[in-house]
């Protein structure tokens, strides 16, 4: 994994017009190139219960909240999407790499960064599998909607 991501994530803004734009950083979808916002709000799927409802009240202030996340646990979970990776996974240029290239998702999305896998696992701060506000990837490095665990309303 850490060959592929070495080798892919660099290239990701020249690629984007290629490839499906997967390890596209999310921001892109989110801010223009001007830096101007192009959506309102953002929700991250690990919470994306609450927090859609939460919009929803917004938009419906008498909506009963504890109803609405009722409502949402009866939508059958992908239980596919388990964490198959951890930072620990990943050598400490890679962690660097992702950092750099996806910095701006960490702090528009409010994601922690690692910067040394051995020194995390030293102090046991992270165990398989990584949180579900952890980021994630495939066995073939496919970014899935967890990884920075966004869902982007209007």
């Amino acid at each position: 994994m850490n060959n592929w991501i070495q080798e892919n994530v660099p290239q990701v803004w020249e690629r984007q017009d290629v490839e499906d734009n997967l390890l596209l950083p999310s921001h892109a979808f989110v801010v223009s190139s001007s830096g101007e916002r192009k959506c309102k709000h953002v929700l991250h799927t690990e919470h994306l219960s609450a927090e859609f409802c939460q919009f929803l009240r917004m938009r419906l202030p008498g909506l009963d909240r504890t109803s609405c996340m009722k409502e949402m646990e009866l939508f059958p979970v992908n239980v596919n999407l388990k964490p198959l990776l951890s930072v620990l996974d990943f050598s400490n240029s890679t962690i660097s790499l992702i950092n750099d290239v996806y910095r701006m998702d960490f702090e528009m999305f409010g994601y922690p960064m690692h910067t040394d896998s051995v020194a995390l696992a030293s102090r046991k701060q992270l165990h398989r599998p990584m949180s579900k506000r952890g980021w994630m990837m495939d066995d073939v490095g496919h970014r899935h909607s967890r990884y920075f665990g966004r869902a982007v309303v209007t």
